[in-house]
C-alpha cells in the first residue's frame, strides 16, 4: 500500500481530510480485510483482487473530487499539473484541458510565481516524512486577471514510484468577504443598539437584563449600563408584577408582543412604556430570551388624557352655555311681561307690588346664568368699567358651594377701590378657577382669602410685571401645599398640572392668563412649598365713571315710530312679546320664526325693511346667516342681535367694521326700545358694542 502509506492529512483544511481521509480509511479497511494483499508471495487471484480494490479506491477518489467544493490538483514532483476536479476549473476560471500537463505556476500571479513556488519547495524539503498541518496561504490567478486569495493544503503520495502532490485549495476571498459582511452587519447592529432613541433591551425569562442600550439606561434615570443590568425586573423595574407575567404569557403564546406596562425609574416615578419585541426560543420551543423596543409614552398618554378631559369640559361648557341660552329666553319673557303688566296696571299698586316681586325673582335667576355663560366661554365680550367689589360680592354665594366647609373662605374687600374696565363675566371666571385651584392646594382644611386693593407702583416698586402704573389688584391666597420654583415656572402652561390623573385638564390657570390679558391686565404668582400660594391680578385703574350708571330714559312715547321691523326668534313668547311692544309704539312688525322664514319675507316684501331684530341662535339659518343674506338684496337695512349665547357665532372679526348692533338676553323691553330707536335715528353711525 506504499500508494497511500504518505499521504498527509491536515485537519485545519476539512476538505482535505474529509477527501484524503475517507480515501486512506478505506483503504486501510480494505488491507486489514484481505491480509495477503500485503505478502510477497502473492498468488495471481490475489494480485487481481488488489488490483480491483485500486480500482475502486480510484474510482472514489475520482467521485469525492469532483463533488468537493473546493478545488483539488495534483502534481508530479516536477509541478506539472496531472489532475484537476471540477472545483478547481471554476475558481481559476480555466477548462481541464487548459491546466493539465502546464506547469503549478501558471495559475499564479507572474510576479508572485518564484516566490510562490519557492515557498512550496522550502515547505516541502522542510516537512520531510513529517506532514506540517498548517495551510499555506498565497495568492492565485483567474483567467481574468483577477487575483484570488488562496488557502493550500497538500500531501505527498506516490504512484507506480512516481511522487505526486495532491492539494486542497480554498478561496478564501469569498470567507474575507463573508467575515467582513459579518462584521460590518455586527457593527451596524451595534451603532443602531446603541444609538437608538427608544429604549432596547435582551431579558432572560428569570427577570434579568442580558444587555441594554444607552437609551434605556437614560429613560430609567440610572447613570450606567452596569446598573441597570443588575436590576431584577420583576421586582426593581415592574411596578406592577402581574405585567411582567402577562408578558412573558403573551410572549410564549406569540412570537411578536405589543404591550403598555408601567415601570419604575431610578427617582421613583412612574412611567408608562409600549414594549415592541419578540421571543426567543430553544429548538424544543420552550421561551429562552425576549428582545424588545421600550418607548416612553408617557407624555403622550398625559396628553391624551388631558385631551380627553379638555373636551369633557368643552361639552360641558356647551350644555351650559345651551342651558344658559334657553334659561334666558324663558326669563326674557317673564321680565318682558311684567314690564308690559307694570305699564297697564300702573295706577293698581297691590299688582305693581306683585309684579315687581316676579321682576325680582327674575333678577335673581339672571345672576345663576352668568356663571354658566362664564364657564361655556359664550358670551359676547362686553367690557365695562365697573368696581371688582360687585362682581366678587356676586360670585361668592357661588363659590361657597364650591368650597367644602372645613375651608374658610373669608373675602377682604377694599371700600375705596377703584374701577377698572374689565368684561365681569370673565372677572368671574378667573376668580372662580382661582378659588378651586386653591382649594384643591389644601389637603383637609384651611383658609382661602380674596382681597382687593389699590396699588401705586413706581419703577422702583415694580420689576417689570406690571409695570410702573396705577391698579386694582385681586389676589387669591391659601395656605396649602404650595409650590416649588420648578412648578410655579409652568403653572400657565395648557394641560400643565400637578394634580393625580383624571383630578384635572391643567387648563384652569391657563384660562386664568388668558381672560387677564384679553382685559389688558397682569397675573403673577407667589409661593413657598408648605406655606401656601397667593396669585395676584393687576388692572390698570380708570378714573372714569362707571359707564353702567341708570342714565334718565326718555318717555316712551319718544321710542315709537313707523318704520318696518323684521322680528326673527325660534322663541314663541318673545318673539310675540317683541312685535307686541314695537306694533303699540307705531311699528310695522314682520314676524318670523327662524333664520330661513326671515330670508322669505325679505324676498316676498315689496316694501323697504328698515332693520331686522334677530336671536342669534336660531335653526335652519342663525341670525348672522339670515342678515347677509337679506343684505345682498337690501343695503340699507341693519340689524340687532338678541342673544346670550353667541357660541362663537359672533366673534370679533364679525363685530368690527360691521353694521349692526348686539343686545345681550335677558333685556328689559324699554332697552331694547331705546337700542332700536338709536339705531334707526342715526343710520350712518355704526353700531358696534
Amino acid at each position: 500500500m506504499a500508494y497511500w502509506n504518505k499521504i498527509w492529512l491536515s485537519p485545519v483544511n476539512p476538505s482535505l481530510e474529509g477527501f484524503l481521509g475517507v480515501i486512506a480509511s478505506l483503504a486501510d479497511s480494505r488491507s486489514k480485510n484481505h491480509p495477503n494483499m500485503g505478502g510477497a508471495d502473492q498468488s495471481a487471484s490475489g494480485a487481481g483482487q488488489l488490483q480491483e480494490q485500486l480500482r475502486d479506491l480510484e474510482r472514489l477518489y475520482r467521485h469525492v473530487s469532483e463533488a468537493i467544493r473546493d478545488a483539488v490538483l495534483t502534481t508530479d514532483a516536477q509541478g506539472k499539473i496531472v489532475s484537476v476536479n471540477p472545483a478547481a476549473e471554476k475558481m481559476f476560471g480555466r477548462a481541464a484541458f487548459e491546466i493539465l500537463g502546464q506547469n503549478l505556476d501558471i495559475l499564479m500571479p507572474a510576479h508572485l510565481r518564484k516566490v510562490q513556488v519557492a515557498m512550496l519547495k522550502a515547505r516541502l524539503r522542510a516537512s520531510g516524512a513529517s506532514p506540517d498541518w498548517n495551510p499555506l496561504r498565497m495568492r492565485g490567478l483567474h483567467k481574468n486577471g483577477e487575483e484570488l486569495v488562496l488557502e493550500i493544503t497538500f500531501g505527498e503520495h506516490s504512484k507506480a514510484g512516481e511522487r505526486l502532490f495532491t492539494g486542497v485549495i480554498r478561496d478564501v476571498n469569498r470567507q474575507e468577504r463573508a467575515e467582513d459582511a459579518l462584521r460590518r452587519s455586527e457593527e451596524r447592529y451595534r451603532a443602531l443598539f446603541e444609538e437608538a432613541v427608544h429604549g432596547m433591551y435582551r431579558c432572560s425569562v428569570g427577570g434579568k437584563f442580558l444587555d441594554v442600550n444607552a437609551a434605556l439606561v437614560k429613560m430609567l434615570g440610572y447613570d450606567s449600563r452596569e446598573q441597570v443590568l443588575s436590576m431584577d425586573l420583576g421586582h426593581d423595574l415592574y411596578a406592577y408584577p402581574e405585567e411582567r407575567e402577562a408578558l412573558i404569557q403573551q410572549a410564549q403564546r406569540a412570537p411578536q408582543t405589543e404591550v403598555e406596562v408601567t415601570w419604575k425609574r431610578r427617582d421613583g416615578g412612574l412611567i408608562v412604556v409600549r414594549i415592541n419585541g419578540h421571543a426567543v426560543t430553544g429548538d424544543a420551543g420552550q421561551l429562552q430570551e425576549f428582545e424588545a423596543i421600550a418607548e416612553d409614552i408617557t407624555e403622550r398618554k398625559n396628553l391624551e388624557e388631558q385631551l380627553r378631559q379638555s373636551q369633557k369640559a368643552e361639552a360641558v361648557g356647551q350644555l351650559a352655555g345651551g342651558i344658559a341660552h334657553d334659561f334666558n329666553n324663558i326669563i326674557n319673557i317673564i321680565t318682558g311681561y311684567c314690564e308690559l303688566l307694570s305699564r297697564e296696571f300702573g295706577g293698581h299698586e297691590p299688582l305693581q307690588q306683585r309684579v315687581a316681586e316676579i321682576h325680582s325673582a327674575a333678577q335673581r335667576a339672571i345672576t345663576l346664568t352668568r356663571p354658566l355663560l362664564a364657564f361655556s366661554r359664550h358670551q359676547a365680550p362686553d367690557a365695562q368699567v365697573m368696581s371688582l367689589n360687585q362682581t366678587i360680592w356676586e360670585t361668592h354665594k357661588l363659590l361657597r358651594r364650591l368650597i367644602p366647609t372645613t375651608i374658610d373662605l373669608v373675602p377682604l374687600l377694599d371700600a375705596e377701590l377703584g374701577r377698572a374696565r374689565v368684561d365681569p363675566s370673565q372677572v368671574q371666571q378667573a376668580l372662580m378657577n382661582l378659588v378651586v385651584n386653591a382649594r384643591d392646594a389644601i389637603p383637609v382644611s384651611g383658609k382661602i382669602v380674596i382681597q382687593t386693593a389699590n396699588m401705586d407702583l413706581s419703577p422702583r416698586d415694580s420689576d417689570g410685571v406690571p409695570p410702573p402704573g396705577k391698579y386694582v389688584r385681586l389676589s387669591v391666597s391659601d395656605n396649602g401645599c404650595g409650590m416649588t420654583d420648578e412648578t410655579r415656572a409652568h403653572v400657565f402652561e395648557p394641560f400643565f398640572t400637578t394634580k393625580e390623573k383624571g383630578k384635572g385638564t391643567g387648563l384652569g390657570l391657563a384660562t386664568v392668563q388668558g381672560i387677564v390679558r384679553q382685559n389688558r391686565g397682569y397675573i403673577r404668582v407667589e409661593s413657598v412649598p408648605g406655606e401656601g400660594s397667593v396669585f395676584h391680578i393687576f388692572f390698570p385703574r380708570v378714573e372714569e365713571e362707571s359707564d353702567r350708571l341708570e342714565a334718565e330714559k326718555p318717555p316712551l312715547d319718544a321710542l315709537g315710530g313707523t318704520e318696518t321691523i323684521l322680528v326673527a326668534d325660534d322663541e314663541l313668547a318673545i318673539r310675540k312679546m317683541v312685535c307686541a311692544s314695537l306694533k303699540k309704539l307705531g311699528y310695522s312688525v314682520l314676524s318670523a320664526k327662524d333664520g330661513e322664514e326671515a330670508i322669505k319675507i325679505s324676498h316676498e316684501y315689496a316694501g323697504p325693511i328698515h332693520l331686522v331684530v334677530a336671536d342669534v341662535i336660531m335653526p335652519k339659518a342663525n341670525g348672522l346667516e339670515a342678515w347677509k343674506a337679506i343684505r345682498k338684496q337690501r343695503r340699507e337695512t341693519r340689524a340687532l342681535f338678541i342673544s346670550g349665547y353667541t357660541a362663537d357665532v359672533l366673534d370679533d372679526s364679525h363685530v368690527i367694521g360691521s353694521e349692526f348692533s348686539i343686545m345681550e338676553k335677558p333685556f328689559a323691553i324699554d332697552d331694547l326700545l331705546l337700542k332700536i330707536r338709536g339705531i334707526l335715528d342715526q343710520p350712518e353711525k355704526l353700531f358696534v358694542v
